[in-house]
């Protein structure tokens, strides 16, 4: 119950952000709670260890390198660059 409620309360943030930080803070949070069964809270700098820490298995789901290159271009974003993942300005 607990679980569920909660992925759902992260999964309802994601769907509403706007903020591209935000938001691959938030997926790592759905997805190191829907592989591992357990509710993490921790803030966005620790974003690349959740998903180093799920690479594995991210790899195998096929979202491993995607995930990585919007985090890159987050980094990139953050020190006043532009950056473009999948075609679309972020």
């Amino acid at each position: 119950q607990l679980l569920s409620s909660h992925r759902a309360t992260l999964c309802s943030k994601l769907g509403e952000c706007r903020d591209p930080a935000l938001c691959l803070h938030l997926a790592g949070l759905v997805l190191f709670q829907t592989m591992t069964h357990l509710i993490i809270h921790a803030s966005g700098k620790f974003v690349p260890q959740l998903l180093q820490f799920m690479k594995a298995d991210l790899e195998k789901a096929g979202v491993f390198d995607d995930l990585f290159r919007y985090q890159e271009a987050i980094c990139f974003i953050s020190l006043g660059g532009v950056a473009e993942v999948s075609g679309q300005l972020i």
